[in-house]
């Protein structure tokens, strides 16, 4: 990642589970009225960290989840 990419968040839905997958990319050209932020999701949990996990691909990722219901991977 260069300090000139842009975050983009999309949310997918995948077997049934809301995922907000984070991307990195150059910023689009384009007139300042037609440019938006992407909408950024939350950060952290809302509620107590009930368990995590740390799952080892060609990266390490950690895997939280707690009482609000949420489950999120970190980079």
């Amino acid at each position: 990642m260069n300090q000139s990419d842009v975050a983009v968040y999309r949310p997918r839905l995948i077997e049934g589970t809301e995922v907000i997958q984070e991307t990195y990319g150059k910023p689009r050209s384009a007139p300042t009225e037609d440019r938006h932020l992407p909408e950024r999701p939350p950060v952290g949990h809302h509620d107590i960290i009930t368990d995590l996990a740390v799952c080892r691909t060609t990266q390490t990722l950690i895997v939280t989840s707690s009482r609000d219901g949420m489950v999120k991977v970190w980079k």
